[in-house]
């Protein structure tokens, strides 16, 4: 049994409901949305906040309201919702620094009062080069979310802090790995599916050129491969190699910064292949071996299964009264998920 509490968005109380959940999703990629049946008068409305206390803790943000004579269906969607809407893109080296300018010239300090929203942002994380390549000039902040989860293990994490009337939102780089066994007795439920091979890029081959500003004439003056290896680290060297080869081809054009821009090229295109998995394990939140709950989004986690060790990354959590289901990979194969994914990655 949960409580669930409505605030308005500049944080004043609407009502609250005692709720009976079967179970809340908090998906990191799609930012799907979980429905509730409550009973009586219900005053949310979309952008609200919520508030669930109980069996199961959680922070949203309201979708839509359905009401009629019996009660009320509300849809809420992760409180990291509160930032689906497109900014502008510009060059930029860190993502995470992008995302915190982003979040703060758009929704915290914009000039257009009632655009801002009761935001307190707090970057964690240290200056370095983590670019993605964005060739639009405006892109939704939620793809930049995923992406910089699944190549960078950057996460952004959001809270309600109702003493302070905000929500928190901490841009955190995950370093932390785990390991998981999935034959031992506390694993409740346990379904592995890898990616299809041949979408499994492990070995980029990158061309430095030179285009004459007159004629348009291309020279190649140096070619360099890069290789995600058997660990999942990503460099030059040639060994420690996966096979069957399945490569990919880019062109970068000469320019000081060349073997960076050529290196972070390498990081976005072979980085999340090694996650090309979708790996969902049931225990209970109590688990003293797992420790769930001590898991935060964005864990690289080796996942052990017959013997084989599958490298994957924490993307969601399902709650379901005394049991979470850790959802981990960058794979979904529920259709309507995959149809949210294409949505986004377009």
């Amino acid at each position: 049994m949960c409580k669930i509490e409505i605030f308005d968005t500049d944080f004043n109380y609407k009502c609250s409901h005692i709720i009976q959940p079967e179970s809340i999703s908090f998906d990191y990629l799609t930012f799907e949305a979980t429905e509730f049946i409550v009973i009586g008068e219900c005053l949310a409305q979309t952008g609200y906040f919520a508030h669930i206390t109980g069996d199961i803790n959680f922070d949203g943000v309201v979708k839509d309201v359905q009401t009629d004579k019996n009660g009320s269906k509300i849809s809420i969607r992760p409180l990291q919702t509160l930032f689906d809407f497109d900014v502008f893109v510009k060059d930029f080296t860190d993502v995470a620094k992008f995302i915190n300018d982003s979040i703060t010239d758009y929704v915290v300090n914009n000039r257009d009062k009632l655009q801002n929203k009761p935001v307190a942002i707090i970057n964690n994380t240290e200056p370095k080069t983590r670019t993605l390549d964005i060739t639009l000039s405006k892109v939704n902040l939620l793809t930049v979310f995923s992406q910089a989860l699944t190549i960078y293990q950057i996460a952004v994490d959001c809270k309600l802090d109702m003493k302070i009337k905000k929500v928190i939102c901490e841009i955190n780089q995950i370093a932390k790995t785990r390991v998981i066994e999935t034959e031992l007795k506390n694993i409740i439920e346990k379904e592995i599916t890898l990616g299809q091979a041949d979408k499994n890029t492990n070995k980029l081959i990158i061309r430095k050129i030179e285009k004459d500003k007159e004629t348009d004439t291309v020279t190649i003056l140096e070619t360099v491969s890069f290789f995600l290896h058997t660990d999942g680290t990503i460099s030059a060297i040639d060994e420690k190699r996966i096979s069957p080869v399945f490569w990919q081809l880019e062109d970068i054009e000469i320019s000081e910064d060349w073997n960076d821009k050529a290196r972070s090229k390498a990081i976005q295109v072979l980085t999340p292949q090694k996650f090309n998995n979708e790996i969902n394990i049931k225990c209970l939140i109590s688990d003293e071996i797992i420790r769930p709950m001590e898991i935060a989004i964005g864990t690289q986690v080796y996942i052990i299964h017959n013997k084989k060790r599958y490298t994957s990354i924490l993307t969601g959590k399902v709650f379901e009264k005394n049991m979470v289901i850790l959802n981990f990979g960058k794979v979904r194969i529920d259709f309507t998920k995959q149809l949210i994914l294409e949505r986004i990655n377009k």
